[in-house]
């Protein structure tokens, strides 16, 4: 008997091996544009046109001084800590003092003031504290030239009055007062005066 040499009919169309194991996502072609979001479209914006770009400056920096006034130096860090480019921080500063908003003088005085008077620092605390805000030295001391050295020894002895009760009778209580008017910024040799006057006054009381 003759065996028959036909062979079976394969399925068509043939499956891929690829359909064996699951559809696939069709990659996108190198041309095909990629899917923006508003937010990148805005950042786009900015980084082309200088105007948005000073725009979006000026908004932060308004923001930023709504809360007490701030030193140059310190608007500048800000707006470096929010990736804003040199040129545009250089213009919204410039902008800004011309409209009053930043006044490294002004902020001098209002702060040796408000520190005098809330706080009882003596200058060297004050002028540690506007260095590290980037006060000028010129600033700084023509806003401490505002309390002349009688003055200020008299803002210290009213704080020993304030804190200690009675006159300090021991080396360790003089060196204790001592500390705590050093701490609060007045030098050495006037807190040593308010010390002695405070002791004068006690005994006169």
């Amino acid at each position: 008997m003759r065996r028959s040499t036909s062979r079976s009919t394969p399925a068509w169309p043939p499956r891929s091996p690829a359909s064996t194991r699951g559809s696939r996502r069709p990659r996108s072609s190198p041309g095909a544009p990629a899917h923006v979001t508003p937010e990148q479209e805005q950042t786009a914006a900015r980084v082309l046109d200088p105007a948005a770009r000073f725009q979006h400056a000026i908004d932060l920096a308004y923001r930023y001084l709504g809360y007490r006034d701030r030193t140059v130096v310190e608007l500048r860090r800000h707006l470096e800590s929010k990736r804003v480019e040199p040129r545009t921080i250089d213009e919204v500063v410039a902008e800004l003092q011309v409209q009053g908003y930043v006044d490294d003088a002004r902020f001098a005085v209002r702060f040796a003031e408000d520190r005098r008077t809330l706080d009882a620092w003596g200058a060297d605390r004050i002028e540690r504290k506007l260095l590290q805000a980037g006060v000028s030295p010129e600033h700084i001391a023509a806003a401490l030239a505002a309390q002349d050295g009688e003055e200020e020894l008299d803002a210290a002895v009213a704080l020993l009055r304030r804190r200690y009760r009675d006159a300090p009778e021991t080396d360790r209580e003089r060196e204790r007062a001592l500390g705590m008017l050093v701490r609060k910024g007045y030098a050495l040799e006037l807190a040593y005066d308010a010390v002695r006057a405070f002791e004068r006054d006690r005994l006169v009381d």
